[in-house]
Formats: C-alpha cells, structure tokens, sequence
C-alpha cells in the first residue's frame, strides 16, 4: 500500500502538470501544500508504501486533510477519522501533458 500526502515541508517527492495555457483560471484559497503555483502547477508530497489500508495510521485530526491512494481499490484509515472517497481533476494543457 502507497500513501501520498500534500505536505507543507521540504521533500524531493513531486507531483506536477502543464496547466492550460489560454483560459487559466487558477485560483486558490486557505492553506495549501508547498509547491509552485504559476503557469505551470507543482505540488510536493511524502509517500510511504508499508502496512495494509485498513490497519488505522495515527495522524493529527484537528484539521481536514488529503490522502492519496496508488495502486490500490482502498483508502488508508486514519484513527479517528472517517474515510470518504474524493475526486479530483486539473485542466491540464490540450495539447500537451508534461
């Protein structure tokens, strides 16, 4: 099981896309991981492929926050959390991804 999480420390685990050129409308709001947020997006992440989706990870629970799943069907359980699946999509360039 590989678990990604937007971060806001320093990391070498990025994850990033060529942004639509014409007709951006980037925007954001709140607090967002550290990365770089111009034409083109990149967001850094840490990751950790040990143990089994279902064995619960102790996180801080005091804010909302985002997991990403990778090869696998299951979301990671954190204690005291309740897991809901989200979806997420990024207008990328038409005519070329990067």
């Amino acid at each position: 099981m590989i678990k990604c999480a937007f971060q806001q420390i320093s990391t070498k685990d990025l994850f990033g896309w060529d942004d639509e050129n014409s007709d951006n409308n980037n925007s954001y709001r709140g607090s967002i991981p550290d990365g770089k947020f111009s034409s083109n997006t990149l967001i850094e992440y840490c990751c950790r492929t040990d143990g089994h989706a279902t064995n619960a990870i102790i996180l801080p629970t005091d804010s909302l926050f985002v997991l990403f799943k990778s090869n696998s069907h299951q979301c990671q359980h954190v204690q005291g959390m309740r897991v809901r699946e989200e979806f997420l999509s990024w207008d990328t360039e038409d005519w070329s991804f990067r």
